[in-house]
């Protein structure tokens, strides 16, 4: 029953208003009175509504409760929000490689649909663009300006916590191609081992700071980010080109001077390109 009402809501709290994903039952019709588990008059909301409803703070009758439960979130895409706590120390940190920039920067850009932006929003209020795809256009994870959508896929996992979402893919062939896993366990030896592959990871690590681990591929050219840093792939390569963080203040500064030319990418002969 638990898991019904949850998908009823969407996987999320059904208050239209709240983004969490985390829920509670409530009983429409208060058990104390009724005493009945009757599914028709239960909803999942949130634990921080869910004690609001019960305290009078959050102000809603039965009817507003009836209408969330009617709402129709069969087949819509997971949606939520990445919350980055505001600073004036802020940067974004590819595995172990620190990128940091005084505006907006974007980190690479493989196509409309194969992205990593990163910008600064009235000074301190950090945003990420950040759009993942597998080579046949199934879109894996978006995040636009922190907030958060996933098509639920078969094989395709998606953990979330606060801070944090995770995105794995089952069967390692159906997202990267097995040269580029190939290249990948050249140096690290247990990369994809488990037959999963981390498509994208997003982590708050503290105020301004998020952590990205991702992996974005082409026919002819991949990038990947580990946990050591970012790594750069094409099947001519003997060998991944990788830049390596020793730790989070150790990296790169970025200041476009002029429209939006990526800091990472590759030229049309699958060359690496890196501007700084």
């Amino acid at each position: 029953m638990k898991r019904k009402l949850r998908a009823e809501a969407g996987e999320k709290c059904a208050n239209p208003g709240c983004p969490n994903y985390r829920t509670h039952i409530h009983h429409i019709r208060e058990w104390a009175v009724y005493q009945s588990n009757d599914e028709r008059h239960m909803i999942a909301v949130c634990p921080a509504c869910h004690d609001a409803i019960h305290n009078g703070e959050l102000h809603v009758d039965d009817t507003t409760l009836y209408q969330w439960k009617k709402i129709d979130r069969r087949g819509l895409p997971i949606r939520g929000h990445l919350y980055i706590e505001p600073s004036t120390m802020h940067k974004v940190l590819l595995g172990g490689l620190a990128v940091n920039t005084t505006k907006e920067a974007t980190i690479f850009h493989f196509s409309p649909d194969n992205y990593l932006k990163y910008k600064i929003q009235a000074a301190d209020v950090p945003l990420l663009d950040l759009c993942v795809t597998t080579e046949h256009g199934v879109k894996l994870l978006h995040v636009e300006n922190n907030h958060i959508l996933h098509a639920p896929i078969p094989e395709v996992q998606c953990l979330r916590r606060p801070g944090q979402i995770c995105v794995t893919v089952a069967g390692k062939a159906m997202y990267l191609p097995e040269w580029a896993i190939r290249l990948m366990q050249i140096e690290e030896p247990s990369y994809a081992a488990q037959g999963e592959v981390t498509a994208a990871a997003v982590t708050t690590i503290s105020p301004g700071v998020a952590k990205i681990e991702a992996a974005w591929a082409q026919s002819d050219r991949a990038i990947v980010i580990t946990k050591r840093g970012v790594s750069f792939l094409s099947p001519r390569f003997q060998r991944p080109l990788s830049i390596i963080g020793k730790n989070e203040n150790c990296g790169l500064y970025y200041a476009p001077q002029a429209g939006d030319v990526p800091l990472f990418g590759f030229d049309d002969n699958s060359h690496l390109k890196i501007r700084l």
